[in-house]
């Protein structure tokens, strides 16, 4: 098994195509963070002219209301972008894995809904 250099590349390879990966993932990582950016920007513009009680309604049974669902793709990314990718991300709260997670099993219980 050959050795490996502290970026995790195997030595086998040359300088060069390593410096390459790293520098596209480099680019890869920016792009994401970007796309990121512009995708919750672009949820929190189409939620804005909601108030903060617009927000809290529950149209049906089967919709949850517009708070909940910006939480929970904020907690999705935390617990499966931040968490396994940012070494020593620290959650923003425990209690959002239960609240937000609404059907991730392995992850843990979810808050119960009647139905």
């Amino acid at each position: 098994m050959p050795s490996e250099f502290p970026s995790g590349l195997p030595n086998d390879r040359p300088i060069s195509e390593a410096r390459a990966e790293q520098q596209s993932f480099g680019s890869v990582r920016d792009r994401l963070t970007a796309r990121f950016a512009e995708v919750r920007g672009l949820t929190e513009k189409i939620a804005a002219p909601l108030s903060a009680e617009d927000q809290q309604v529950q149209s049906m049974d089967d919709v949850s209301p517009t708070k909940w669902h910006l939480a929970h793709v904020s907690w999705f990314f935390e617990t499966f972008v931040l968490q396994p990718y940012l070494p020593g991300y620290e959650v923003f709260h425990p209690q959002f894995e239960f609240l937000f997670n609404s059907y991730y099993n392995a992850v843990g219980p979810q808050f119960t809904r009647e139905h």
